[in-house]
């Protein structure tokens, strides 16, 4: 994750949000899904490192989204750190409570669902015009002080 996180800031600017999330999010629904199969401990270590990159971009590219509309961008962002923390501290009970009933590793089929969701709402991270204007070029000549 923390990789996904390093590496992603390049990735990003090179591919944009959009394409960013749904590649991340592919990743890291295909390593759940290789985790929650199972088989050779190699295969279910790679499975691990692509759910781990998978879910490194989703909350810093959802807090830049946020952060980048016109309309009261604190507010949004605020928005979206609740969010978060919200399922920082209800997600891993609520695994605990479904993996109790129908086991651990089919209770986390409930984050693979939430991968393909924050796959299919990928265009909601999509750059506003606003961010996307860029600085004006410098002129070329120069002035004599």
């Amino acid at each position: 994750m923390t990789l996904g996180r390093v590496l992603g800031g390049p990735l990003v600017d090179r591919i944009g949000r959009v394409t960013a999330i749904r590649i991340t999010a592919g990743f890291g629904a295909a390593g759940l899904l290789i985790f929650i199969l199972g088989g050779p401990l190699w295969l279910v270590i790679v499975g691990t490192v692509l759910w781990g990159f998978g879910v490194s971009l989703g909350f810093p590219l959802g807090m830049s989204a946020a952060a980048d509309g016109a309309a009261n961008p604190a507010a949004r962002v605020s928005a979206v750190a609740i969010i978060g923390y919200c399922a920082f501290l209800v997600g891993p009970p609520l695994i605990g409570f479904l993996g109790k009933d129908f086991g651990l590793l089919n209770a986390l089929y409930l984050i693979l669902v939430l991968l393909i969701a924050a796959f299919l709402a990928a265009p909601a991270v999509r750059e506003s015009s606003r961010s996307r204007k860029t600085a004006p070029e410098p002129s070329s000549s120069s002035e004599s002080v």
